[in-house]
C-alpha cells in the first residue's frame, strides 16, 4: 500500500475521479482508496501536512509516501504546468540553532525526472520581490513538502515528491493559482499515472 498526501480537493480531483478512488473516511482527514493506494486531503500548511502524514504512517502503514500538487516558481524560465521531482526542500521560514539556517530536508528519488529544490513555508509566496528573494535558495515555493518530508523520516518510510508549476513571477494575482490548477490538473495526474506510479506497481 502506497499513500498519496494532496493539499487540497482541487489538486486531487482528477486523481479522486480517474484512478478510481473510493471515499473511505471523512475525518480527521478526507481519505480515499482503492486495493493499491490510500490519498489523504491534508489542507494547506505545514502544520495540516506533518498530521496527515504522521495519521497517514500510523494508520495506514505504507511503503511510500507521495505528495502531489501544486507549487510556484521563484523565477520566470519555469513555465506553467511543468512538472518537477523535489530533490530537497528547504523550510524557508524555520531556523536551525546550530547552522543558523532555515532546516533542509532530503527526500528520496527516482531516476530519470526533472528535479528542483522547494522552499516551504506557510505564508503563500505571491510578490515578485518575495520570488525573487526565495529564488536564491530554491526555484519552487509550496506550504507543505518539507513537513511531509520531515514526517516520513521520522517514521522511517520512503517518500517521494512530485510538484507541477501554477503560478511564476509573472502572475501576482492568487486568482491565477486555482485558474492554473484546473488547466494543468489532468495533465499532471496523467502524467503521474503513466510516469511515476507504476514504478510503485512492479
Amino acid at each position: 500500500m502506497n499513500l498519496i498526501i494532496m493539499a487540497t480537493f482541487i489538486e486531487a480531483k482528477p486523481f479522486i475521479e480517474l484512478l478510481p478512488l473510493i471515499k473511505v473516511n471523512h475525518t480527521p482527514f478526507p481519505a480515499f482508496q482503492n486495493e493499491n493506494l490510500v490519498l489523504l486531503i491534508s489542507g494547506m500548511g505545514k502544520v495540516n501536512a506533518a498530521m496527515a502524514a504522521a495519521h497517514g504512517c500510523i494508520n495506514y502503514q505504507p511503503d511510500h509516501v507521495l505528495n502531489f500538487g501544486a507549487a510556484g516558481a521563484t523565477i520566470f524560465s519555469v513555465s506553467l504546468g511543468e512538472i518537477f521531482q523535489i530533490e530537497k526542500a528547504i523550510e524557508y521560514d524555520g531556523f536551525y540553532p546550530k547552522s543558523e539556517k532555515p532546516p533542509t530536508y532530503i527526500p528520496d528519488l527516482l531516476p530519470g525526472f526533472q528535479i528542483a529544490t522547494i522552499a516551504t513555508q506557510d505564508i503563500p509566496v505571491i510578490d515578485p520581490k518575495h520570488r525573487e528573494a526565495v529564488s536564491a535558495s530554491a526555484i519552487l515555493v509550496d506550504m507543505e513538502a518539507s513537513a511531509i518530508i520531515q514526517v516520513c523520516q521520522k517514521f522511517q518510510t520512503r517518500c517521494h515528491l512530485f510538484k507541477f508549476v501554477t503560478d511564476t513571477p509573472g502572475h501576482p494575482c492568487e486568482k491565477d493559482i486555482i485558474k492554473h490548477i484546473r488547466r494543468h490538473r489532468l495533465q499532471f495526474y496523467q502524467f503521474i499515472t503513466d510516469s511515476v506510479l507504476p514504478v510503485f506497481w512492479k
